[in-house]
Order: structure tokens, then C-alpha cells, then sequence
């Protein structure tokens, strides 16, 4: 089963970073990656900008119409008023969507990710380590899945 999680760096390019990373755990078999995105919004730019990631391992099986209902709705100006059918299968409802409207601001990074559980210490590591300036923002793991993995990136 492939699970949605929510990423966000205090900076401009940590998710692209991340994700080619991940990209490489899949390679090795570490990870199980089925598709993902970043949201990228620097300083100077006036809105933020998307991009699929289609690495080599990164499947891309969600399509292209499935990330365009995502950020049409958690954008800046987006969000229609409804929840488009494709987004229901990862919990992602009106509050949802509207949490992680609020994460996107000017100067961070936002990578999202659909994939099947990996390997966590090689996640962790990928990502930069526990405490570092990534957080878990969205998931719709299981409770106990979710709790495991946030305290997998904190530092004891």
C-alpha cells in the first residue's frame, strides 16, 4: 500500500535535493517510490513553482492531472471549494488541503511523496539527518506509522 507524506525545508531547494535523493534510495532498493513532486518558492520569485519528479525510479504512475488537482487546490488563489475525487485516496480532505496551503510560503520547500514504507535510518540519512531543517507536515500513515517516522527525524 503507498502512503502520502508531506515534506518542508525552510529553504528554497531542499526538496529537489531530497528527492533526487530518495530517488537514488529507490535505485537501491531502500525505498519504494510511486511518484513525486516539489513545490519550490524562493524569495524572489512571485508564486511558487511545481515539478514532477520523474527520476528513474520515481514511477510518475499518479500522472500529471493528479498533481494539477493537488496544487490547484493548496497553491496560493487555489482551492475550488471541494475536494477533487483523485486527492480522497490519500486523506485529503477540506482541512487537509487547507493545512498545507498554510506550509507554502515564500522561501521554503515542500516535496511530496507517494510511496510504499522503506527503509527509515535510509530516509532519515537522505533527508540530512534527524533535526535538520526538514518536518513531517502531512501523512496519511497509520497513527502509530506517523508517530515512528516524526520520531525518526528528531533528535533524542
Amino acid at each position: 500500500m503507498s502512503f502520502l507524506t508531506v515534506w518542508k525545508w525552510e529553504s528554497p531547494g531542499g526538496a529537489a535535493g531530497a528527492g533526487t535523493r530518495i530517488d537514488t534510495l529507490a535505485k537501491e532498493g531502500a525505498a519504494r517510490l510511486i511518484d513525486a513532486a516539489t513545490v519550490e518558492w524562493a524569495d524572489t520569485q512571485a508564486a511558487p513553482q511545481t515539478s514532477q519528479l520523474m527520476g528513474r525510479f520515481a514511477k510518475g504512475t499518479m500522472g500529471k492531472s493528479f498533481w494539477a488537482d493537488l496544487f490547484g487546490e493548496v497553491l496560493p488563489g487555489g482551492g475550488s471549494g471541494g475536494v477533487p475525487s483523485s486527492l480522497e485516496p490519500f486523506g485529503l480532505d477540506a482541512p487537509a488541503l487547507t493545512q498545507l496551503r498554510a506550509e507554502i510560503t515564500r522561501g521554503c520547500s515542500l516535496l511530496f511523496l507517494i510511496a510504499e514504507q522503506g527503509d527509515r535510518a535510509r530516509m532519515v540519512e537522505a533527508f540530512g539527518g534527524a533535526s535538520r531543517e526538514v518536518r513531517l507536515v502531512y501523512s496519511d500513515l497509520p497513527t502509530e506509522q506517523e508517530t515512528a517516522l516524526r520520531d525518526a527525524f528528531t533528535d533524542p
